[in-house]
């Protein structure tokens, strides 16, 4: 009476190796999708904050600007500086139309929602992003790489006052 039943446990045990997420996996799309939450959101500094080791690195390629630690990244993303608003405060400042992740990575996909930077509108013919997130057992983003396409005018001030 035990042989079927543990030929059914191993049996189930090797079919889902192969196509079942890993617990680690699961714990990372958890976490990605609680952190594009909060990102979207834009509300909540030290939530946010929360997601990151201290020692992090950080990276936006388009900028070609690397961050060392949490207080260079802090000081480059600066949520709480005067520049950004949302068009209203129940706006998702980004959508993500995809997310891909494996068992310490998450990378997702999708855009920005037009928004205020020093008072002028920025709404982005492609305000696309992919962001690429590594964490740590802990639950803890180590590093990141954001690809965001920023447009000229935010890049150059031109759109500022």
């Amino acid at each position: 009476m035990y042989k079927p039943i543990l030929f059914a446990v191993i049996l189930t045990t090797a079919a889902c190796n192969n196509t079942c997420p890993s617990t680690l996996q699961q714990q990372t799309e958890q976490k990605a999708k609680t952190y594009f939450e909060v990102y979207s959101q834009r509300s909540d500094w030290n939530r946010f904050l929360s997601f990151y080791r201290d020692d992090i690195q950080f990276f936006d390629t388009n900028l070609r600007f690397k961050a060392t630690g949490i207080n260079e990244f802090k000081a480059f993303y600066n949520w709480p500086g005067p520049g950004f608003e949302k068009l209203s405060p129940s706006q998702a400042h980004l959508e993500v139309e995809s997310l891909v992740v494996g068992d310490s990575t998450a990378v997702g996909r999708g855009h920005f929602n037009p928004f205020y930077w020093h008072g002028q509108l920025q709404e982005w013919d492609d305000g696309s992003f992919t962001i690429w997130l590594y964490f740590d057992r802990q639950g803890k983003i180590y590093r990141q790489y954001d690809f965001i396409t920023y447009p000229a005018g935010l890049l150059t001030g031109e759109n500022r006052e």
